[in-house]
């Protein structure tokens, strides 16, 4: 929110690094999936869960994006961790994310300060 990734010039990968130094170490940083995307007005975001596509091997493979917007930008940033769940009694299947995989997500909409760069 105060512009520290776009006045540090941070990548994505250089981002998603910096999240993952933020997990418990219970976590694998390779399932962690970062998005971060402008919007126009607080009206055009759209914070449901993104339709996931996979590959052959059943691997998310969605493009996401990376944009840190500018001063006064309005913010979607989605953290989401893809969780391997085990079936539940009477074999209820918690997964979202294909076979033995659900997506958790955490999703923060904001507008950034007028920083100066």
């Amino acid at each position: 929110m105060t512009g520290e990734a776009s006045k540090a010039g941070m990548t994505a990968a250089q981002f998603k690094a910096y999240a993952c130094t933020k997990l418990p170490p219970f976590l694998d940083c390779s399932k962690l999936i970062i998005d971060m995307r402008k919007a126009s007005t607080f009206a055009d975001i759209d914070a449901d869960m993104p339709d996931l596509s996979f590959n052959s091997s059943g691997a998310i493979n969605n493009s996401w994006q990376y944009d840190t917007g500018g001063a006064g930008s309005i913010m979607i940033l989605r953290v989401m961790y893809v969780w391997n769940v085990q079936l539940g009694p009477l074999n209820l299947d918690f997964s979202n994310a294909g076979s033995g995989k659900r997506l958790l997500i955490g999703t923060m909409v904001f507008k950034s300060e007028p920083y100066t760069v």
